[in-house]
């Protein structure tokens, strides 16, 4: 009886400590457990690449650039830059604009005003491209890319001129 007993504790006592330590558990229920476990925890995805980045800066009469971002800032006054007016620290005809990521087949049309000024096919993309465009400052500039018939990137820079 004394047996019995003494079995029959060893074996709670056996079962306690198996249902507590993970340590003690032979090989093949232990990677069963960490399978169940790498189920459990979050996965955490990588932050997605940029695949297209557009900025553009004035181009100075004097061969410098505007400190400001004339496509991404849309809160620069953009009014007479022919003559430095507006936020425009100086005069300016030009706009400097630069792609930056990595893609392919890209269709790039650039209009000033309804004049188109680039219009490039199969452009690949790795890197940065830069492009000038001439003659900017009283009409929109409007920057149009595609790849595969579908917008990846569209935006206006509107500038202004009068009185």
């Amino acid at each position: 009886m004394k047996r019995l007993f003494y079995f029959t504790c060893l074996l709670a006592i056996e079962f306690f400590i198996s249902c507590n330590d993970t340590s003690n558990k032979p090989s093949g229920t232990a990677a069963v457990d960490s399978a169940k476990h790498d189920t459990l925890k979050p996965v955490i995805a990588p932050p997605p690449q940029v695949q297209l980045k557009a900025t553009a800066h004035l181009i100075y009469t004097d061969g410098s650039l505007s400190k400001f971002d004339i496509l991404n800032d849309k809160s620069v006054a953009l009014w007479n830059v022919i003559a430095g007016g507006g936020d425009a620290e100086k005069s300016s005809e030009k706009v400097k604009l630069v792609l930056s990521g990595t893609m392919d087949s890209l269709s790039v049309l650039i209009k000033n005003g309804k004049k188109i000024v680039i219009n490039e096919k199969n452009v690949v993309l790795a890197g940065d491209k830069t492009y000038q465009i001439n003659n900017t400052g009283c009409d929109d500039l409007i920057v149009d890319i595609q790849r595969n018939a579908m917008v990846k990137y569209r935006d206006t820079v509107s500038f202004r001129c009068g009185e």
